[in-house]
């Protein structure tokens, strides 16, 4: 397995090393502007190359407190090694299967996990999707 460069291994400190935003975040933010729509927004004006525990680096080395983390990362931290190690095992396995054509035991496994989670002594089943669109459609 390729070793961690984010999570843990990131130092947890802030350092500006250019000027907000570098040479790399702006070339990258032109080419973003040429290929991304515009209804693709951005907050910060920097490209992110790694991040871990509670901080940020950018494709210019500048490392900024992480203010907003991902929400699948928020409860875990960025480039968690337990995250990666199973990610990485189970992309080794299969990367997708609809488990609408072809179940699988981990989707099953979650369900399970989120009853066994969920309070109350009643019965319990759960849908998972990949985002709150497909939640609601």
């Amino acid at each position: 397995m390729t070793e961690l460069s984010g999570g843990p291994a990131l130092p947890q400190e802030r350092r500006v090393v250019t000027a907000i935003p570098g040479p790399k975040s702006r070339e990258l933010m032109a080419r973003k502007e040429a290929a991304v729509a515009s209804g693709i927004g951005t907050v910060m004006p920097v490209f992110a190359r790694r991040a871990g525990g509670g901080v940020l680096e950018d494709v210019d080395g500048n490392s900024f407190i992480d203010f907003g983390s991902g929400i699948a990362v928020t409860s875990v931290g960025n480039s968690a090694e337990a995250v990666v190690r199973r990610a990485t095992q189970q992309l080794a396995d299969y990367t997708h299967t609809c488990v609408m054509v072809t179940p699988y035991e981990p989707y099953v496994e979650v369900c399970e996990e989120l009853a066994r989670l969920t309070p109350g002594d009643h019965a319990k089943k759960s849908a998972l999707f990949n985002s709150g669109a497909e939640a609601v459609e």
